[in-house]
């Protein structure tokens, strides 16, 4: 295709709209991660209760801070979901119960983040073809 044929301004508009959707994406992606986090409270092991508080904020174990896990960005679209307890991975995957209440907590959002997700995609795919950036 000869260059002058082709809309530079259109490919700049699609490349910086790259960017606004992965923004938009990685709002929904960390609202949904503090969610799940939030759904597993109810359902992790409660002995005095310092395993669920770890979940989404700060906590003092033995006078130690473990600083929250939950939240914690670690790349594009990728957010933790946890505990920095020592023993929260064992009441995770290793106690008798095997309650795997992190895990259950990841699956209740995992439908809804998907359609919040391409309705968010559908929407902004949409406005830029309205505009004819695309």
């Amino acid at each position: 295709m000869p260059a002058e044929m082709f809309n530079w301004d259109k490919a700049e508009n699609v490349g910086k709209s790259d960017d606004a959707i992965t923004e938009a994406l990685d709002r929904v992606v960390k609202r949904y991660a503090v969610e799940a986090a939030e759904n597993a409270k109810p359902l992790c092991p409660v002995r005095y209760g310092t395993l669920q508080k770890s979940l989404a904020a700060s906590v003092d174990y033995r006078n130690r801070v473990y600083p929250a896990v939950t939240g914690q960005k670690v790349d594009k679209l990728t957010y933790l979901v946890g505990s920095a307890l020592p023993y929260a991975a064992k009441q995770e995957f290793e106690h008798k119960t095997k309650s795997h209440f992190i895990h259950k907590g990841v699956k209740s959002v995992k439908e809804p983040m998907k359609k919040e997700a391409a309705n968010l995609l559908t929407k902004i795919l949409g406005d830029f073809w309205k505009k004819g950036v695309m």
